[in-house]
């Protein structure tokens, strides 16, 4: 109900707001989710996207797939970075890698991550 712009909601709502709001503040990405967001943000995102767009056609496993979208991937990050005035080696940035390409997957490709993604917060209260 509203008054004067208000909206007044029952006692049993609230508390459900307020817990939804306490996980909401308690679930801070970590670094790696954090580097990987960013680099999504860069021209190495729509890179990827691109990439694994390409290599869908072809008729390798889902891990030769993956694989080959990651082997293109590490020398655009470590370029990048380069760029940035950081010396990496590709070793070094591998698991970035790896988690950049299954993020952008996750984002374009699959056909399940965004409903599971959709229940988990659900499932908190998040949306």
């Amino acid at each position: 109900m509203k008054i004067f712009g208000l909206r007044i909601i029952p006692n049993s709502q609230f508390k459900d707001l307020k817990a939804a709001a306490e996980i909401a503040l308690n679930i801070v990405p970590s670094e790696t989710a954090k580097a990987v967001l960013a680099l999504k943000q860069t021209e190495i995102g729509a890179a990827v996207a691109n990439n694994i767009e390409a290599i869908s056609s072809k008729s390798l496993t889902g891990a030769d797939k993956f694989e080959a979208v990651l082997a293109n991937t590490l020398p655009l990050v470590a370029d990048f970075l380069t760029g940035k005035g950081l010396e990496v080696a590709i070793a070094e940035i591998e698991d970035i890698g790896r988690a950049l390409v299954q993020s952008v997957f996750n984002d374009f490709k699959s056909t399940t991550a965004g409903k599971i993604a959709g229940l988990i917060l659900q499932l908190f209260k998040l949306i």
